[in-house]
């Protein structure tokens, strides 16, 4: 991943809004979002209009199931949340998002060998 990953997402959950880095994500679901310890998110929690976005395109927005949380400890210090989102339906867009994420990693886009 790299070292100040390029894919946030934003979520609301009720007068809270939570930005997030994105650190895996696939055709599935965002395998993390990294966030503040401040805030608390439950597995099975789920949130609509989550919009993903990157610096070259358009926000994706997704629906959003949190299936796990756990606490890791940051590169620079500290600690933060992460957790592990599944999309809720197909979000339009997502794959040529997953593209740029796998090209700004150095690999080879899916189904581009």
């Amino acid at each position: 991943v790299p070292p100040r990953p390029t894919l946030h997402c934003q979520i609301k959950a009720g007068p809270v809004s939570l930005s997030a880095q994105v650190v895996d994500i696939s055709m599935d679901g965002i395998g993390a979002i990294v966030y503040d310890l401040s805030i608390q998110l439950e597995p099975g929690a789920r949130f609509e209009a989550v919009r993903i976005m990157h610096p070259q395109r358009d926000p994706v927005v997704a629906d959003l199931e949190v299936r796990h949380v756990t606490r890791i400890s940051l590169r620079e210090g500290g600690y933060a949340n992460r957790a592990g989102c599944r999309f809720i339906g197909a979000p339009k867009d997502i794959e040529d998002l997953i593209r740029l994420f796998v090209t700004e990693l150095g690999g080879v886009a899916p189904g581009n060998p």
